[in-house]
């Protein structure tokens, strides 16, 4: 471990600083593509972002003061959109229609960005940890952040400073280094499976979609008896409606009830599975048919309960094995 020293914020700098690896040209050509795909105008303080920090975490990770948070605060929080870049057995590639679906949430709060800056933007990354921070770059290169849990939006020049806002009281005492294994493709397909993003669980038919991301769960909270162990979002699109429910928390074993649920739904040996998260009672309600079709409904709430989103889409069996892979390895 190399140690850190200094303020809280000249050892994230100097955190940073070890742990950003070279960005290729091939690599900055496809993030360059990717925007193009998407029909994003790509910024050129975007592009310079990229070059300088789309390396980091790699292979090495921040160690803390607090131990539980090392990977949380590596690995799945210094984000730019396009990460998925990267394999390792913590960091796996994804493949180009979730990298478009990514840019296609980040999307959603664009206008209020720009009607906040009052100049162009464009989505460049995450940043944070349990409910990180959808940042964007402005033509200034200045970083600006959307958060679940308020309206305002953050401003700050660096990733550091973001990260400051998470940290706190939680020191960075080092850097250390991790196995990473770039030659993905060589694993074994059940391997790779395994190795999936953690955190997210999307149930998908056509263009209508339920998904459960950002997903923590915290295995102490759990063992003391601690009912709202889980946090992570809700997000469905159902026709032309869609919405997000921030700050959602269950019990993991509601989650392993879901499972069970499902899997006797998709085995015609109940006709319905019901999740309900505890903090806003947002209910997911799967009704089958009886002929392999299943009925999605609920209602989901926004913060205190002032938005809600009622809606229902059909779905089939056939997309369910994945889901239920995915809710596995939350």
């Amino acid at each position: 471990m190399i140690e850190l020293s200094g303020t809280l914020i000249e050892r994230l700098n100097e955190a940073i600083r070890l742990v950003c690896t070279p960005v290729s040209e091939k690599e900055v050509a496809g993030f360059i593509a990717l925007y193009e795909k998407a029909g994003i105008e790509l910024l050129p303080s975007a592009i310079d972002y990229f070059k300088q920090y789309g390396g980091a975490y790699r292979n090495s990770y921040i160690m803390l003061t607090d131990p539980k948070r090392n990977k949380d605060i590596s690995l799945n929080c210094f984000d730019t959109i396009t990460d998925f870049y990267y394999s390792s057995a913590f960091d796996p590639v994804e493949t180009e229609k979730d990298m478009l679906r990514r840019l296609d949430w980040a999307m959603d709060d664009i206008e209020t960005v720009r009607e906040f800056t009052g100049q162009n933007i464009c989505p460049i990354g995450e940043v944070g940890y349990t409910y990180p921070a959808l940042v964007y770059i402005g033509e200034d290169s200045k970083l600006y952040c959307i958060y679940e849990w308020t309206e305002d939006i953050g401003v700050f020049d660096t990733p550091a400073q973001i990260l400051e806002a998470y940290l706190r009281n939680n020191i960075p005492i080092g850097v250390d280094t991790m196995p990473i294994r770039t030659d993905i493709d060589d694993y074994p397909k059940e391997v790779r499976t395994k190795m999936s993003t953690p955190g997210t669980a999307r149930l998908e038919y056509g263009d209508d979609f339920f998904e459960i991301r950002c997903f923590s769960h915290s295995e102490e909270d759990e063992k003391s008896g601690n009912p709202y162990n889980c946090s992570f979002t809700m997000k469905v699109r159902s026709g032309e409606f869609s919405g997000q429910s921030h700050c959602c928390e269950c019990d993991y074993k509601d989650i392993k009830e879901l499972i069970t649920q499902l899997e006797e739904l998709v085995n015609f040996k109940t006709d319905e599975a019901v999740f309900r998260e505890l903090a806003y009672d947002s209910t997911i309600r799967f009704t089958g048919d009886g002929c392999g079709h299943i009925t999605v409904s609920g209602t989901i709430y926004g913060d205190a309960k002032i938005q809600s989103l009622q809606f229902e889409f059909m779905t089939d069996q056939t997309v369910y094995p994945s889901f239920i892979s995915d809710l596995k390895r939350l």
